[in-house]
């Protein structure tokens, strides 16, 4: 190859990355993201988040604050990709309706935080008692992990919240749940 053919290969392979070019695997994912309906593309985003964000917090926990074996944690863990599938999805609905009833927007970072915190008190104590059931924890030890579980998870809303955000524009492709002309998505 002569060097003006190296030269408007590596050219063109420059201009191939600008112009948007995407890898097969990119395009698999978008493939995959884009046949997803919109309600089961929302839910598995919400869970997802959830799961990778709660359980190396609530895995800690459940073992020393509970006094949980680790293989009834890791059943809990396990679980917990089931209890954010069915406590999230209503959690993210209170989120929504708490957000239009006190008219939250992007901007109103104060009242976002009000709203996330109280959004979960209704859904996450039945879905997390259930999953400490389905981990085989005794009543001793969910009277410990589901308060517990209810103090972390509203202390930690402020940072969930964007997390969950984050996660759902970047990963799962998807608009954030509050827009900054004040409407809920």
């Amino acid at each position: 190859m002569s060097e003006l053919e190296k030269i408007v290969d590596k050219e063109s392979q420059i201009s191939n990355k600008n112009s948007g070019a995407v890898s097969p695997q990119q395009m698999a994912f978008s493939q995959f993201y884009s046949v997803l309906p919109k309600k089961i593309k929302n839910c598995m985003a919400s869970t997802t988040a959830g799961w990778v964000a709660y359980t190396p917090i609530m895995a800690p926990i459940e073992y020393f604050h509970a006094g949980m074996d680790w293989d009834e944690v890791g059943v809990a863990r396990l679980c917990a990709g089931f209890g954010h599938l069915i406590g999230l999805p209503p959690y993210q609905k209170v989120r929504e309706y708490l957000g239009r009833i006190f008219d939250i927007g992007e901007n109103n970072k104060w009242k976002q935080r009000i709203v996330n915190a109280v959004s979960f008190v209704p859904t996450q104590p039945p879905t997390y008692t259930l999953m400490l059931y389905m981990a085989g924890a005794s009543l001793d030890e969910m009277k410990y992990a589901i308060p517990a579980g209810l103090g972390v998870v509203i202390a930690t809303s402020p940072l969930f919240t964007p997390f969950m955000e984050f996660w759902r524009k970047k990963v799962w492709k998807m608009k954030p749940t509050y827009k900054a002309n004040q409407e809920l998505v």
